[in-house]
């Protein structure tokens, strides 16, 4: 009996196959890592942009609200609506354009120093390093280094109120004393999601807001928003408000963001 032996050519053609199929699966993993770190696709772990499709935020919810919270820094406030008897509602506005960065950002700038915040999106500056994860019990940590700073912010939601809570510390990195500025901003909604989107230029005509020094807090109220009864005709007018306080207290304040 005799064995037949497959030609060497066929081992040599079987090796560059293989070959040929361990390169392009490298060159595969390796466009999917370029588009999410470009942002144009998510991958497990990575949030991506806010506002960008597919992009998927990193969520809290104590059953009273829900924070959302976007790689580049982005993000959204919801309060559900168990918390106040009524549809739910968004506190601030949501991105749903990644050239357009909405969310609850904080801005630096030392003196005589470039703008930049924590988080990429407001300020596009270059060279920031940041990194969102989820710290667990209910909580993400946002670090973030620039200019010779390093920034950790942990948020948490309160777990029996409808409340967030942003801890910030600031590190100098570099060995000389340094007067830093630090601005939060806040695009308040106040209203339902369906209702603000529809027009967000007249929702946010009929926002108000005012300064209450002693409780170093910014307040504000949507006179368009309706309180929760079930049918349309008994909704009157809502008292509900929001608010946004700061420790230590803020050296100033500014409703227009064209000038903040």
């Amino acid at each position: 009996m005799t064995m037949t032996r497959p030609p060497s050519y066929t081992y040599l053609v079987g090796g560059y196959l293989a070959y040929a199929g361990l390169v392009a699966l490298g060159l595969v993993l390796f466009l999917l890592g370029r588009l999410a770190q470009a942002q144009k696709i998510p991958l497990e772990g990575i949030t991506g942009a806010g506002g960008a499709p597919g992009s998927q935020p990193l969520k809290l919810t104590n059953g009273l609200m829900t924070s959302e919270w976007f790689q580049d820094g982005q993000g959204a406030i919801r309060i559900e609506g168990v918390a106040r008897g009524g549809p739910p509602i968004d506190l601030t506005r949501r991105p749903d354009d990644h050239a357009h960065p909405r969310g609850r950002f904080l801005f630096l700038r030392e003196e005589g120093g470039e703008l930049w915040s924590v988080g990429e999106a407001p300020t596009r500056c270059p060279g920031a390093c940041g990194k969102l994860s989820d710290a667990g019990e209910n909580c993400l940590f946002f670090m973030a280094e620039q200019n010779g700073f390093a920034i950790e912010a942990t948020v948490s939601l309160s777990p029996d109120e409808a409340v967030e809570v942003q801890r910030l510390k600031i590190v100098n990195l570099e060995p000389r004393p340094r007067k830093l500025t630090l601005s939060s901003l806040r695009e308040w909604v106040l209203n339902e999601t369906g209702v603000e989107m529809r027009d967000a230029a007249y929702n946010a005509l009929h926002v108000g807001t005012w300064f209450v020094k002693s409780l170093n807090a910014v307040f504000a109220q949507n006179r368009l928003l309706k309180g929760g009864a079930r049918r349309h005709r008994d909704r009157r007018l809502s008292p509900e408000i929001g608010f946004h306080a700061i420790s230590p207290a803020p050296g100033a304040r500014e409703d227009d963001r064209r000038r903040l």
